[in-house]
């Protein structure tokens, strides 16, 4: 019997699009559509460590929904798709991420993908210890945002109407850096809040989570966490998906 344990994790990994600065909904499809979310997977670490995010919750999150908005056959983005979607525009776009050496080398990752369909793309490192200071300032210069969110609870609440209800922006210390302020949406996600039956709302949420990429597409889900560990050879339990670690309460011996 193998001796290890992998389960995706509550993290998710995005690269944010600011939306009060690439308003046009085509332009950020165009994005989704050129992501090389398997080159940037790779330079994460690979399948064990990592998997293709292709929606804004993450697995663990009751009312997931499984579903690519921005379908490739290989997995590496549709240039063709992003193309048609510009039609001969060649945006200028800024990428903020982290100045870290990991982060470098995943921007390298962005910059390439995304100029394969026609956008140039200056890549903006800033200073690690003021980043999300910097980003999360509403009048933020950067069009494109790295992030990554985990929820706070076993509750969908706490991943879309933290990240996505426009309601909740402020001039400083967002989250929200998409900067997505839909009314209609807001008003989605204020009712699913009040929703006193969480199956039910988490049904909802799995819905909304499709329909906000597929018409809106504020963000680029990049990929999502797995924990992998070892365990002892006569012992057995499951990964929790809120802490991502084996769960001791339900370990037994394997006689």
């Amino acid at each position: 019997m193998k001796r290890t344990g992998a389960a995706p994790t509550a993290f998710v990994s995005y690269i944010d699009i600011n939306t009060t600065r690439v308003t046009d909904v085509k332009v950020r499809q165009a994005l989704n559509w050129s992501f090389d979310r398997g080159a940037f997977v790779t330079a994460v670490g690979g399948s064990a460590v990592a998997g293709p995010a292709t929606w804004i919750m993450s697995p663990v999150v009751p009312g997931w929904k499984d579903y690519d908005a921005y379908h490739s056959a290989d997995g590496h983005g549709d240039v063709d798709k992003a193309k048609a979607l510009l039609a001969g525009a060649t945006p200028k776009l800024t990428y903020c991420f982290a100045d870290t050496q990991s982060q470098q080398k995943y921007a390298v990752v962005v910059q390439n993908s995304l100029q394969r369909a026609g956008f140039q793309i200056t890549l903006n490192p800033l200073d690690k210890n003021s980043y999300y200071t910097t980003v999360g300032d509403k009048t933020t210069t950067c069009d494109l945002i790295f992030t990554g969110w985990a929820q706070d609870y076993p509750d969908p609440e706490a991943t879309l109407d933290v990240l996505l209800n426009g309601a909740g922006i402020t001039p400083k210390g967002n989250v929200n850096t998409s900067y997505f302020n839909e009314p209609s949406i807001n008003k989605k996600l204020d009712d699913l809040k009040l929703e006193l039956d969480r199956g039910k709302a988490a049904t909802g949420y799995g819905d909304l989570d499709k329909e906000i990429m597929t018409n809106y597409a504020p963000k680029i889900p990049t990929y999502y966490s797995k924990s992998f560990y070892m365990r002892g050879s006569k012992v057995w339990s499951f990964i929790s998906p809120l802490f991502a670690l084996y769960n001791l309460v339900d370990a037994y011996v394997i006689s």
